[in-house]
This record gives structure tokens, C-alpha cells and sequence, in this order.
């Protein structure tokens, strides 16, 4: 079904018609958005398995006594303090380091899909190395759970940006939306799984089969159109739009390359400037980090 778009001046010409493997892309990204959500889903419960207890509590936090005896395990204040503690947050600080260091380097000069699938390949060694492949070795656990946390931030930089450059305009909207739902249901699947399943390696490996599967699919999904065209040129990004798209797309593709022109004719604002300068933009700023916060305050994600 042809829908209409409006263009950058509000003129609904551009007739796009989604194609099945722009769906089968975003469908893909939201692959991505669930190894968020299992990642954040998952420890939670692993860390009160019996299995995992055995592991990594006793002899060296405690005795068999105090450590497989939930009640009396949760009241062992070394254990959850310094093993619990930083397996929980080690994910939070990897996450913030790959979505900081590593991602933007990617996204902006190798493409967004390299980006997406190398967070997926990190996240999957990342859990491999906190579950199967830790060997009883805590240094390797933690350097694992800090690895999967920094795959799982790589992608999701980019993931939001290549759903909205692959969707059509009409929809870009409503699939950006799917992001955070995705997330949701991936935690909501890792609490399930992890309350039918009590085997502490499988639980923690959850966010690795998500980002298995980015890994191997992102490869041959479409690269971003607008980024192809930015960085090869007219021709290039035109091809690479007629993959994600039916019929014709110019004029969707000289739409795209307006929109880079004007783009680059804009003045970059520095991070001192959005903080200090323009008090509208300060605004704006505090109002999407308040936003963020408040989420993230809930507990929920």
C-alpha cells in the first residue's frame, strides 16, 4: 500500500511503499532492543538461583550454611555488597562505556549496521565469559558481565537511528516506538524464563542468543540509506534505498539528499554551548535527561 509523505516544506508527494525487508530490518533492530531488556531482566533473578549460589558464594563468601540458604545469604553483607553489587552495575558502566567510546567511532564512520552487529558480538562473548566460559574465575565473571554491558551499549546507539533512517517516513514515527517496547519485553521474557529455568549459566547467557542473532543477521540486512547516501553519494544511498523500499523512489531519495544539504549548512553546537549558550536548547536538554532519569528511577528499565 503507497503512503504519502509529507516533504521538508509539508508537501505530501513523496509516495513510499514499505518493502518487506525494511520491515525484516526493523524487526531485526528489535532483536537488538530485547537483548536491553534481558540484560536488564535477567541478573536479578539469577543472582537468588541455588545453582549460582553454589558457584560463586561458597568458600568464598561464606559457608554452605550461609550462602545456600537464600534468607540467610541475602543477610551476608560481603557477598552482596561486592559480588551482587558490581554484577549488577558492572552491565550499567559497560553499557555507558561502549555507548560513549566505542559506538559513535562505528555508527558514524563504518555504518550502522557494523555498529549493531558488533554490540551484538561483544554482548554475546561478554555472556559467554560470566556463564559457561567463567571457570569459576570471578575477575573473568565481572570482566564478562562489563562486556556484555558494553555490547549491549554499543548497539543500542545505534539501533534507534537506523530503525528511523529504515523506516518509511509515514511510520518512522510508530516504529521508533517499538524501541522502548521491545526493551519491556525483553526484560518481561528474562524474568520468565529465569522463574521456569533455574540454571544460573543459561539465565545469564539470555542477552547473548539476542545478540547471537545480531551478529549473524545484521550483516546481510540493508545498510541506512541516508547514511550511505552522506557518506558514497547520490547513487549509492538511491540504491541502497531501493532495497528497503517498492516502486520508485526518487523522490524520497532527493528529499534525503535535501535534507543532508541543509544539514551540513547548520552550525554544530558544542556540548559547552548546549549547557551554556542558547537557553532553548538548554531547555530542551534538560527536559529529554529528566525524562531519561525518571525512567531509569522507576526501576523499571
Amino acid at each position: 500500500m503507497a503512503v504519502a509523505v509529507s516533504g521538508p516544506g509539508g508537501d505530501s508527494s513523496i509516495q513510499a511503499t514499505p518493502s518487506a525487508r525494511m520491515y525484516l530490518s526493523i524487526a531485526m533492530a528489535m532483536v537488538g532492543a530485547m537483548m536491553f531488556g534481558l540484560d536488564q531482566g535477567n541478573f536479578g533473578n539469577v543472582a537468588t538461583f541455588l545453582s549460582f549460589r553454589k558457584e560463586w558464594c561458597v568458600d568464598r563468601y561464606g559457608d554452605r550454611e550461609t550462602c545456600i540458604h537464600l534468607k540467610t545469604a541475602a543477610l551476608d553483607k560481603e557477598w552482596e555488597d561486592v559480588f551482587v553489587m558490581w554484577g549488577a552495575t558492572l552491565i550499567t558502566l559497560g553499557a555507558a562505556a561502549g555507548a560513549l567510546l566505542l559506538a559513535p567511532w562505528l555508527a558514524n564512520k563504518h555504518g550502522r549496521r557494523p555498529c549493531i552487529a558488533a554490540g551484538g558480538a561483544i554482548c554475546f562473548v561478554g555472556c559467554l565469559m560470566a556463564s559457561y566460559l567463567s571457570f569459576g574465575i570471578q575477575a573473568v565473571f565481572f570482566i564478562g558481565r562489563f562486556c556484555t554491558g558494553f555490547g549491549v551499549g554499543v548497539s543500542c546507539f545505534a539501533l534507534p537511528v537506523y530503525n528511523a533512517e529504515v523506516s518509511t517516513p509515514s511510520i518512522r514515527g510508530a516504529t521508533g516506538s517499538l524501541f522502548q517496547l521491545n526493551v519491556v519485553i525483553g526484560g518481561f521474557v528474562a524474568c520468565v524464563i529465569t522463574l521456569l529455568n533455574d540454571h544460573w549459566k543459561f539465565g545469564m547467557m539470555l542477552p547473548g542468543f539476542a545478540g547471537f542473532i545480531l551478529m549473524c543477521a545484521m550483516p546481510f540486512m540493508p545498510e541506512s540509506p541516508r547514511f550511505v547516501m552522506e557518506r558514497n553519494g547520490y547513487e549509492a544511498g538511491v540504491k541502497e534505498l531501493m532495497k528497503v523500499r517498492s516502486g520508485d523512489v526518487t523522490e524520497e531519495a532527493n528529499s534525503m539528499r535535501e535534507e543532508i544539504k541543509k544539514e551540513k549548512d547548520v552550525e554544530q553546537v558544542s556540548y559547552t554551548e548546549l549547557v551554556c549558550g542558547n537557553p532553548n536548547l538548554r531547555k530542551r536538554l534538560f527536559i529529554a535527561c529528566a525524562l531519561v532519569l525518571g525512567q531509569q528511577a522507576t526501576g523499571v528499565n
